[in-house]
């Protein structure tokens, strides 16, 4: 692991809000002129391929404070019905090109607010054997989604449980009965599951030891095998359900050093990093590639994502569908932003995905940054590049100079 000394020279130089590159541009570069011709014209180019299904279920019980994600709270069940009629409407527009679908992910919002009934009308479009990854909130027992899914072919699951101290997880309105998620925990095992995942985040308001102490007493249960370590983003709503924040604000400092014991718990219980944030438990030989929706072992270059904000992808376009609920039930995915990648920026991309699933990849048609050389976070041999070990911890910032060193 990084030594302490190390890391907090490193964020101290690397210390500012930078985007995760799981796709290249970012928005803010997109043109925003991309047609819809133009997306299921480049789409005949890779008619038959294999690829990944995405579909977004913006659905919430409740809103927690500090979500960013497209959600929709306490959506009656004829709009929950529309809404997946939506999605296979969607999906009816992408069937004539033949695809054969490789992995399916359920994103949200919450998957497993669907009831068994609507998540079985939800995938009866999708035919042939795939793999599914799911995301999952703990704190509702779900236990015929999960059986459902398992019949259908799931292999890993990601649950948002993001502290384990109760002070905390009321201060950000995510009350949690450990109990429940101790229940769902023991059925998941029984799943036998390729990838049992949880999120978590660092530098939320009330957090300490006690939420250290708390994550090393459930890490050495040993009932997951992937974490994910987010930092807090204060999205602008927080401190309309948290007017004191701005007393419990943490400095850089703080946040650095909160952040650095998070990463010594959880690798003296045996993860390591992938990089941007995912850890996984020490598997040999473990090759994992990243795409717009994280890290998996077997991803396809080809994202078709369904449903309000969703974002699919080729190596050639990228494409969001609106991000207004309202909007997405009234005109489908005929509402739409996009963007048409450049030669350039098509190689760059690939540069990115490569560098952070930690590949030695070629950088000939590429500046590397000196000082990412100089700092230790990459290494270079003739015309290839790779992480260091301490690139891992950074890859979010030495992808962003790359960018900005070729832009």
């Amino acid at each position: 692991m990084i030594s302490k000394t190390d890391y907090q020279h490193l964020s101290s130089i690397f210390n500012g809000p930078e985007g995760r590159y799981n796709y290249f541009p970012r928005i803010t570069g997109w043109s925003g002129d991309l047609t819809s011709g133009q997306w299921f014209s480049n789409l005949e180019k890779h008619q038959e391929k294999n690829i990944d299904l995405y579909i977004h279920i913006p659905f919430c019980e409740r809103f927690c404070h500090f979500c960013g994600c497209n959600i929709k709270v306490a959506a009656k069940s004829d709009i929950i019905e529309s809404y997946i009629q939506k999605v296979h409407e969607e999906w009816a527009s992408y069937t004539r090109f033949g695809f054969r679908i490789s992995n399916l992910y359920l994103g949200g919002g919450t998957p497993n607010s669907l009831t068994p009934s609507q998540l079985t009308k939800l995938l009866s479009p999708f035919h042939g054997t795939f793999d599914i990854h799911t995301e999952y909130d703990p704190r509702h027992l779900s236990f015929d989604f999960l059986s459902i899914l398992k019949e259908r072919g799931l292999r890993t699951i990601s649950m948002g449980i993001q502290d384990f101290d109760e002070i905390v997880l009321a201060t950000i309105g995510r009350k949690t009965d450990f109990q429940v998620v101790e229940e769902n925990l023991r059925f998941i095992k029984d799943l036998d599951l390729d990838k049992v995942n949880i999120d978590l985040i660092y530098a939320l308001p009330k957090q300490g030891e006690s939420s250290l102490k708390l994550l090393d007493n459930f890490l050495q249960k040993d009932l997951v095998t992937g974490i994910s370590l987010y930092p807090f983003a204060e999205v602008p709503w927080f401190k309309d359900f948290y007017p004191s924040w701005q007393k419990e604000r943490i400095s850089l400092e703080q946040k650095s050093s909160l952040h650095y014991d998070f990463l010594e718990t959880m690798t003296s219980n045996g993860f390591s990093p992938i990089s941007f944030g995912h850890f996984a438990k020490k598997q040999d030989g473990t090759q994992y590639e990243r795409t717009i929706m994280g890290f998996n072992q077997n991803c396809e270059s080809i994202v078709i994502a369904l449903g309000v904000s969703a974002i699919s992808t080729t190596p050639e376009m990228i494409k969001q569908n609106t991000k207004i609920f309202d909007h997405y039930l009234a005109k489908g995915d005929t509402s739409f932003s996009g963007h048409t990648r450049t030669n350039a920026q098509m190689l760059l991309e690939q540069l990115l995905l490569d560098l952070s699933a930690q590949k030695k990849v070629d950088h000939s048609s590429f500046k590397i940054p000196q000082n990412l050389i100089e700092q230790g976070l990459v290494r270079t041999h003739e015309e290839q590049i790779q992480l260091t070990d301490n690139g891992q911890y950074f890859c979010q910032y030495i992808c962003a100079e790359i960018v900005k060193h070729n832009n």
